[in-house]
This record gives structure tokens, C-alpha cells and sequence, in this order.
């Protein structure tokens, strides 16, 4: 048996690329002549295959003129506009996510969306504030405010968010959009009330609508989004890379100021012609990306067009069903949010990362939680502390379930020192460390002698007395882990939950801090839960076991008695050799795959 090197395998519970986007372009093309079809008017076919063959040869057409009005001047423009328009959409929204690493990014984002919005109000107010004024009321007015707002307020964002080296950061971005969709939205709500009683245009072309669009709106958005895909399409590779993160791209040699110009400008002009010519449409560019990066993964190469191809289905089949099939046309733009809001929120719950999990745990032991990567160690940290509930059964502390604590009275039973841990203001370490008794304090949060004594005694404990004083945002992050295991065990409580404590610590550190939560399991008679994937410290220090797998449990007991070599294989799926550790008095493991 021979593999070509060059091929990637595909992950055979996923469909290929291009098998779903033959799927999506045989139920576009399906889905565009039975909407051509539908209305009160129906045309077949035949009908519609000749009226294009004789507007293409340049004949005489072969139906009556008001059939050929109604085909070729008023639906045709209108399906295609928001065929290209759910294109444009999709395309963009797949963009910023992927730009911005930020799956619940969208057109909004940036406010372009809102750009446009704003734009498109003020032509509106001027035609009524200026009612001599001609070019205010030709049609295409309002489009071209809305795409010129849009882009103005494109750069204004980058200017915003720009940093000392001129380098665009995602976090910087999103707040400066944020920021400006805020202003923006202030400028149309000023808008609305300086059109009084006419505000009633204003609103119905934000909720976005392809009523009255002629052949002009379909080839605008077309000529952006065009090159906007081709732009996307050359990037692709590049922005699956700039997933990792800004530093990790430019080490492999991506041109990350370059490749996030780019694609802002391909995703903003996609989007603002979009809404320059349809309004204000929410959801497509949010919802679309979700759901072909669930079908087919997140590979740019294939995300970018799919998603450009689901775009325009869904808003085809908006545009239908308001046309066609609901009483009374309400506005795209509604229908797409009270369809797309509901699937969101289905997309958006997450399997269980647990499951048939029944363990008790004892005063006075040190238990590791132990197992792969995605085995759900952390998960069930969480349950234990009470963040999360499970969705069958539940977690009781001293006879009593943990849902039905309030957050004082659980937090003075128990304290978790979390795997993920930000801080980003100077605090000290010791203050850091104070704010574990605030489950003691009053509302003024006044430390009382006893506060200052926990406080001493959990620096004292963690070897932090030299770095009391200096600002957490100042240390390294080793540091600010045994900074974060002060502040836990500041907290003096008779359960102390420990996930991944010796990640970024150095080997000294982290022998002391396994030897210490040892001790205070042993002889303070704490319950102490420790996650960790350092297997031979834990063994030396850990008094039971605590196997998971892919959410099931596999093993839990005692070390000496579970610590073997047949459940670490099982477990890790490698071969294990466990071995009495002479130095460290308990037992090692070593693999081989």
C-alpha cells in the first residue's frame, strides 16, 4: 500500500469540499428557478430559458410585454441581488472570523454594517430636509451614501486601531469597531428623530428589503464581491495560519500587516455593497461560517467560497419566502434574524463533556485528575467548584448540591485556582492574594488581622514574600501561577481544586507546590483535587487516581493500586512501564508509543 505524500487525508466523517459545494450550487440553481416560478405571475422553464436566449441574442422576445417586464425587469434583478448580496455576506462574515479570531464576528464587527446604515439615514434625511435637491432622490443615492459611509468608517477603525508599530491587532480592532458602531448608532438614532413622522423610511430600509432592486444594484455588488473572493481565495492559506496567532504566523513567515489589510479591505467592500443596495441584514454573515466550518472544518481554502455559496441560499430563500410565501412582505432582514437567531442558538450547545461519571471524593486525600487531552478533567474541576451544572445528577458538598449554595456560603467551602488565568491591571501579589478572602469580607472589603495573617500565610507558603509588592502585570507567568495558588489557598477552605497548578513552573517550584497540596491534604485534612499531566509528579504526590477518557471514567482508586501498566496504556494508548521510584520514594512511569 502506497500514499502519496503530497495528499492530505480528510477526515472521513466530514464531507468533501467539493461534494458540498456541488450540493450548495445544485440547490441554488433549484432554488432560483422555482423562486423565478413563484409569485402571482408564474413563468415555466421554457418560458424563462427563451426570454434570456432572445435578451442575450438581442431578439425580439416571444411573450407578451408585460410578462417580459415582470421576468426580466423585476424579478430577475431582485433574485439576483440577493443572490450576490447573500454571497457578499457569507464571504465577509467568514473573513472577519477567521481575521479576527472571533467566531461570533460579523459585518457589525467593525461597523461596517452600521457605516452603511448611517450613510444610507442621512441621504434619507437630506432628500427630506432638501426636497430640491435632485440628486438626493435618484434611486441610487442611498446606495452610494451607504457604501461611502461604510468606507469611511472602515478607516477610520484601522486608524483607531492601529498601534505604535502600525500593527493590527485583533483585540484593537474589534474595540475600535466597537467603539464607532456605538457613535454611529448615537448618529442614527439622531437621524430618526430629525425625520419625525418620515422615520418610517429610514426604519424599513434598516431592516433590509430587495423590493424595487433593478439590474444596477445586482452588477454593483457583483463587481466587489468578485474580486473580494479572489482577494479571500489568494489569502486563504495565509489566514488559516494567522489562526494560531499573530506571533506564531509571522515566524512562519506570513506577512501579517500585509494579509490583514487585505482582507479587511475584501470583507468591508463585500459587505458594504451588500448593504448599500439591500439595507441592514443581520445574521448571514454571523450564522453561514458557523455552519460550513461545523460540515467541513475550518480550512480557509474551502470555508471562503462555501460560505459565499451558503450566503447566497439562505438570502434566496429569505427573499422567497417573504415574496412568495408569507402574508404581506415583511422586510428580509426581519425574517433572516428570527430564523437565524433559533439555529444560532442550537449551533452554540455543546455535546456533553461528560458522561456516567459517579466518584466520591474524602476529606483529608490528595486526588489527581488524570488522562488526555479533551478527556474532560477540566470540566469536571468545574462541576466540582460549582461553575457549571451538570445536566444530569449532581454535585453534592457535604450532603448538599452545589446549585443549591449560595456563591458566599460555596465560596467559603471551596476554592479553585483555574487553568486559564488573565489579569491585566498592576495589582500586587499581594493584593492578588487578599482578594481570596473576599468570601469572609464585607461590602468595604476591610481586612481584619485574621485576613492579614491568611494572606501572610499563604505567601509565606508559596515562597513569595520577595515578589509581595510587585505588580502581577511585572512578574513571569510561572510566577503569576504560584501567585494565583496564594490567592486559592488564602481562601482557607476545606476543599482546594487545582487545575494544571504546575504549568510554567519551574521543576523546583513545582515539586514544592505538589509537596504542599500533599500537606495539606494529609495533614490538615483538606480534600485536595489536583488536574495535572506531569504523571510521575503526580504519582509522588498524589494519594488516588482518577482516570478520564473522552468524557468517560476509566479508573479511580488508590495509586499503588491503579498506577499500572495496563490503565496508563489504556488511557494513553501507549505501551507503559510503571517502576518503584528509589528517589522519590512512590512509583514513575515511562512510555513508548
Amino acid at each position: 500500500m502506497t500514499c502519496d505524500r503530497n495528499i492530505t487525508p480528510r477526515n472521513p466523517l466530514r464531507p468533501s469540499p467539493f461534494s458540498l459545494g456541488a450540493l450548495l450550487l445544485a440547490a441554488l440553481a433549484a432554488l432560483f428557478l422555482l423562486s423565478l416560478n413563484s409569485g402571482y405571475m408564474p413563468f415555466t422553464p421554457g418560458e424563462i430559458m427563451a426570454l434570456m436566449l432572445d435578451k442575450i441574442s438581442g431578439g425580439e422576445p416571444r411573450m407578451p410585454d408585460n410578462r417580459v417586464m415582470v421576468l426580466w425587469e423585476v424579478r430577475l434583478p431582485r433574485l439576483l441581488t440577493a443572490l450576490v448580496s447573500g454571497a457578499a455576506l457569507g464571504l465577509s462574515g467568514a473573513i472577519f472570523q477567521g481575521l479576527l479570531l472571533n467566531p461570533l464576528a460579523d459585518p457589525y464587527t467593525l461597523g461596517v454594517s452600521s457605516g452603511a446604515a448611517c450613510g444610507a439615514a442621512l441621504v434619507i434625511i437630506l432628500n427630506l430636509l432638501l426636497p430640491g435637491a435632485a440628486f438626493l432622490a435618484t434611486p441610487w443615492a442611498v446606495s452610494c451614501g451607504a457604501f461611502l459611509m461604510a468606507l469611511l468608517t472602515l478607516c477610520v477603525v484601522i486608524l483607531l486601531a492601529r498601534d505604535e508599530e502600525k500593527r493590527l491587532s485583533p483585540t484593537n480592532l474589534i474595540l475600535a469597531g466597537v467603539i464607532v458602531s456605538a457613535i454611529l448608532s448615537a448618529a442614527i438614532s439622531f437621524i430618526k428623530y430629525l425625520a419625525g413622522d418620515q422615520v418610517s423610511s429610514i426604519i424599513f430600509w434598516l431592516l433590509g428589503s430587495f423590493q424595487a432592486r433593478v439590474w444596477s444594484d445586482a452588477w454593483v455588488v457583483l463587481s466587489f464581491l468578485l474580486p473580494a473572493l479572489c482577494l479571500a481565495l489568494w489569502s486563504a492559506v495565509d489566514l488559516n495560519i494567522m489562526s494560531q496567532g499573530l506571533r506564531s504566523a509571522e515566524t512562519l513567515g506570513v506577512n501579517t500587516r500585509r494579509v490583514r489589510l487585505q482582507l479587511l479591505a475584501a470583507a468591508s467592500l463585500a459587505a458594504s455593497s451588500a448593504v448599500s443596495v439591500a439595507g441592514v441584514i443581520g445574521f448571514v454573515g454571523l450564522i453561514v461560517p458557523h455552519l460550513i466550518r461545523l460540515i467541513t472544518g475550518p480550512d480557509h481554502r474551502s470555508l471562503l467560497p462555501l460560505s459565499a455559496l451558503a450566503g447566497a441560499l439562505l438570502l434566496l430563500l429569505a427573499d422567497t419566502a417573504v415574496r412568495v410565501w408569507l402574508p404581506g412582505e415583511i422586510p428580509v432582514g426581519v425574517l433572516t434574524a428570527l430564523l437565524a437567531g433559533p439555529v444560532f442558538l442550537v449551533i452554540f450547545r455543546r455535546r456533553a463533556a461528560l458522561e456516567d461519571i459517579s466518584l466520591k471524593f474524602w476529606p483529608g486525600r490528595h486526588y489527581i485528575l488524570a488522562g488526555p487531552n479533551g478527556a474532560g478533567k477540566s470540566t469536571l474541576l468545574d462541576l466540582l467548584a460549582g461553575l457549571k451544572k451538570p445536566a444530569q445528577g449532581s454535585i453534592m458538598v457535604r450532603g448538599k448540591p452545589t446549585s443549591e449554595y449560595e456563591a458566599p456560603e460555596l465560596a467559603r467551602l471551596l476554592a479553585l485556582a483555574p487553568q486559564e488565568f488573565h489579569i491585566n491591571f498592576a495589582f500586587t501579589v499581594r493584593e492578588l492574594a487578599a482578594m481570596g478572602r473576599r468570601p469572609y469580607l464585607g461590602r468595604w472589603g476591610r481586612l481584619s488581622p485574621a485576613d492579614h495573617e491568611a494572606v501572610d500565610r499563604a505567601i509565606e507558603a508559596l515562597g513569595l514574600a520577595d515578589l509581595a509588592h510587585k505588580p502581577v502585570t511585572n512578574i513571569s507567568g510561572g510566577e503569576r501561577r504560584r501567585a494565583l495558588a496564594a490567592r486559592t489557598l488564602a481562601q482557607e477552605t476545606p476543599i482546594i481544586l487545582l487545575d494544571e497548578p504546575t504549568a510554567g513552573l519551574d521543576i523546583a517550584h513545582a515539586l514544592a507546590l505538589m509537596a504542599l497540596a500533599e500537606k495539606k491534604a494529609r495533614e490538615e485534612g483538606l480534600l485536595v483535587v489536583t488536574v495535572t499531566h506531569d504523571l510521575n509528579l503526580a504519582a509522588a504526590f498524589g494519594h488516588e487516581f482518577v482516570f478520564l477518557k473522552k468524557g468517560r471514567l476509566v479508573a479511580a482508586g488508590p495509586t499503588g493500586e491503579i498506577f499500572t501498566d495496563a490503565v496508563l496504556g489504556e488511557v494513553y494508548e501507549a505501551e507503559a512501564r510503571v517502576r518503584p521510584d528509589e528517589f522519590s520514594g512512590g512509583l514513575s512511569a515511562a512510555f513508548r508509543i
